[in-house]
């Protein structure tokens, strides 16, 4: 079950990556009308004009709608809570190792699901687009990035609810791996 582990942290920390890239980056929408191409993030709007000459506007908080609000909120959580999973899931081995596990792997299952909800609420919000926009690499990051982090999730909490626990000799309790392995004595 540590490979188990190991691959469900692994993906939680692939599907960490993208929905960090994704929500920092301005690759959400790109408009390119051939000598203009613009790009919009959820912070801010890039421009670049034919020649290679860029500039970037972040976006004025009071002008935003409640939409784009909800997008920014779930994605901010999202990413918070990914971070957190990983941490708690790789450094989760004190006293009682499966609850560390499972509060990670739920954090990962939790921060995938917000940053689907990020991504859903911005398609609902961008409805009137033209046939000349289209989403962007930011946007398809967040979406993958469920995949790696709901499965790095799951994997992390059966992982960490792998190992049965028995009573042993006075003062200790005997450890039973799901894996077949020894079994191993630890004090309480």
């Amino acid at each position: 079950m540590k490979k188990l582990l190991v691959l469900g942290v692994g993906s939680s920390f692939i599907g960490m990556v993208l929905l960090v890239v994704g929500i920092a980056t301005v690759g959400w929408l790109s408009v390119d009308l051939g000598f203009v191409k613009r790009e919009s993030g959820l912070w801010q709007a890039c421009t670049t004009r034919y020649g290679g000459t860029t500039s970037c506007a972040a976006y004025d908080m009071s002008l935003l709608s409640r939409n784009d609000h909800t997008y920014r909120a779930f994605a901010v959580i999202g990413a918070i809570l990914a971070i957190s999973g990983v941490f708690t899931a790789c450094c989760g081995e004190g006293y009682d190792a499966d609850k560390g596990k499972n509060g990670g792997g739920g954090s990962m299952i939790a921060a995938g699901v917000c940053g689907m909800i990020a991504a859903g609420v911005f398609i609902l919000g961008s409805g009137g687009l033209s046939m000349a926009s289209l989403y962007g690499y930011s946007f398809y990051l967040t979406w993958i990035q469920a995949v790696f982090t709901i499965g790095g999730g799951i994997a992390i909490i059966v992982a960490g609810g792998s190992a049965t626990v028995q009573p042993g000799g006075e003062g200790t309790t005997t450890v039973q791996p799901a894996d077949g392995g020894p079994a191993t004595a630890q004090p309480v």
